[in-house]
């Protein structure tokens, strides 16, 4: 996120005209940022974002490190 904000859920039918065609057939909940007004959904690059944040868990619970480093 830009700005930390706060995120709020909104529906399709109100950002319909600012979301990509392809995440309109993927996505089914989209959220607008209270402090800068950016519209968010949960598409590939939430993915990568969980898988990330997922490693870094691990590891400060002194987990293995991947053959790709820390950062994968």
């Amino acid at each position: 996120m830009d700005c930390d904000g706060e995120l709020a859920p909104v529906a399709l039918a109100e950002v319909a005209h600012e979301v990509p065609r392809r995440a309109k057939g993927v996505c089914s909940e989209f959220f607008r940022c209270r402090g800068c007004g950016k519209l968010y959904w949960h598409g590939t690059s939430w993915e990568r974002i969980k898988d990330r944040l997922g490693r870094a868990a691990e590891l400060a619970r002194g987990g293995p490190i991947s053959s790709e480093g820390p950062t994968g």
